[in-house]
């Protein structure tokens, strides 16, 4: 059994989400500075300033920290395959807790795009960009999508660390 560990780490690609969080940035800023700094109400029927404060700190600060760091951490150690999802989700999965597992083309398209969503059937797929990934079955069923810029690689990877049967 191999003992380094493997690491890949992926983020979100798409410029297109950068243009969104940073527009509505923008948007947001521009009704807070004008309400709550410059004391002119945007609008026919302003938003409450607490409200603006709230919209300031959620859609300047938060989303784009959040949106704009997200990325997907997959680790295999000597006994586990770690995926994580920062900084919403992780996960844990044992090599005994897989049953078999397989490299597979998909299209995003037909799952509603990239990120952490449920695939038909009882699983999960973690993906950020690309088409393919590594497909887990586990003991209980329930199937794990795990997406990689390199399937094959990460497939070889997890194949070396199984444990013998």
């Amino acid at each position: 059994m191999n003992n380094a560990r493997y690491t890949e780490v992926q983020r979100f690609s798409n410029p297109w989400i950068s243009l969104i969080v940073i527009g509505l940035a923008v948007l947001v800023a521009f009704l807070f500075v004008n309400q709550v700094i410059m004391s002119t109400p945007v609008g026919d029927y302003p938003l409450p300033d607490p409200f603006l404060w709230t919209l300031f700190f959620v859609f300047t600060v938060t989303c784009p920290l959040v949106i704009l760091n997200m990325k997907l951490v997959v680790t295999l150690g000597n006994d586990r395959l770690s995926i994580v999802f920062f900084p919403l989700y992780s996960r844990t999965i044992r090599y005994s807790e897989i049953h078999r597992f397989e490299t597979l083309r998909y299209n995003p398209a037909e799952r509603d795009g990239h990120g952490v969503q449920r695939i038909p059937g009882p699983g999960w797929a973690f993906t950020t960009h690309g088409l393919s990934g590594v497909l887990l079955t586990l003991e209980n069923g329930k199937r794990v999508l795990v997406g990689s810029r390199d399937a094959s690689k990460l497939f070889s990877e997890l194949r070396d660390r199984m444990p013998e049967d």
